[in-house]
């Protein structure tokens, strides 16, 4: 199921300027009171840390505070949402539909993947609807925002994907989902994403060549297959020449040590990280999520004839995912 466009990392982006709080002058053991608003602060200060409990506890005292802040009240039900709380998220979402109906599209973003069936549709098409709004008041005011634009592609696609995975016959919503996607890939023309979901709509319909296609497409804003090394070419070439031929001295090669998967996964690393160094848009930042990389290459086995570049792609997922955990290790 594809993630909501607002991410755990998005909600620690928006937290509001902190300031820090003076302690209780004197011996006594008065009580200092926050306003709903410095809970916000601490509450996002909290989720910087990833103390998630301490988040949630400082936004339910906000509430008691300001029962219809609609802020928190959001922020409080996406963070539920986010921790797999979801009984707790959708009541607390759907408080904040009743309070601001109009205002937030997150909130119904989220409702879109919480609930089942029609409910989830029609809160993922409010959602886009307002996003959509949002867009096109940044556009007039001229002040466009990449970011939003980013989120709005995100929920076309999502969108399209829900009405795809609940339609008993996908020829029934083929078309709106396929102009979704069109729509998606208009918006953010960097972004894989619409190729792919429409890849995934042409092999649901049998057109296999054409989602290869537009697999391919998708992945060339993204990855960058290993070329061979001279080296490598060489090797090949070696083994599979005639060894009868005669060869002088000075031309036979010492064989190379052999190569661990420990350090092949090294090299490898440093291969991406020069990749990544050379240009300042390749940043990890800019590829697309760990989930979506994943479901590349299993299309690609689905689709090519060839295992060679599904492999490439999860060899690098196994190393960034080995790089996360001996540096979260490290810390």
């Amino acid at each position: 199921m594809p993630k909501p466009p607002e991410s755990r990392k998005q909600i620690k982006d928006s937290r509001v300027q902190l300031t820090k709080f003076p302690k209780p002058k004197g011996k006594g053991k008065a009580k200092q009171t926050l306003t709903a608003e410095q809970l916000f602060g601490r509450a996002q200060q909290a989720l910087v840390f990833e103390q998630f409990d301490a988040a949630l506890e400082c936004m339910r005292d906000a509430l008691q505070l300001e029962p219809e802040n609609t802020e928190v009240l959001d922020a409080y039900g996406a963070l539920l949402a986010e921790l797999g709380r979801v009984d707790e998220a959708v009541q607390e979402l759907q408080k904040a539909v009743q309070l601001s109906p109009d205002n937030g599209f997150e909130k119904y973003m989220y409702l879109g993947q919480l609930l089942k069936g029609e409910q989830a549709l029609a809160a993922a098409h409010k959602g886009v609807e307002l996003l959509q709004q949002e867009v096109e008041h940044s556009k007039q005011t001229g002040d466009i925002s990449e970011p939003l634009i980013k989120q709005l592609a995100a929920a076309l696609c999502s969108l399209a994907e829900m009405k795809m995975s609940q339609a008993g016959n996908l020829s029934v919503v083929a078309a709106d989902a396929e102009a979704l996607l069109q729509q998606a890939q208009s918006t953010d023309p960097a972004s894989p994403e619409p190729l792919q979901a429409l890849a995934s709509l042409r092999y649901e319909q049998g057109l296999a060549e054409e989602a290869l296609q537009l697999l391919r497409q998708s992945m060339a804003l993204w990855f960058k297959p290993h070329k061979q090394s001279e080296d490598e070419n060489e090797e090949e070439e070696t083994e599979e020449a005639d060894n009868d031929a005669q060869v002088d001295a000075s031309e036979i090669k010492i064989p190379k040590k052999p190569v661990t998967m420990s350090e092949e996964m090294e090299l490898e690393n440093a291969q991406e990280e020069e990749e990544y160094q050379s240009n300042d848009e390749e940043k990890d930042d800019c590829m697309p999520s760990y989930e979506f990389r994943f479901e590349s290459a299993k299309m690609l086995l689905e689709l090519e004839d060839t295992t060679e570049t599904a492999i490439q792609v999860w060899s690098r997922l196994l190393c960034a995912a080995l790089r996360i955990i001996v540096n979260h290790l490290i810390v």
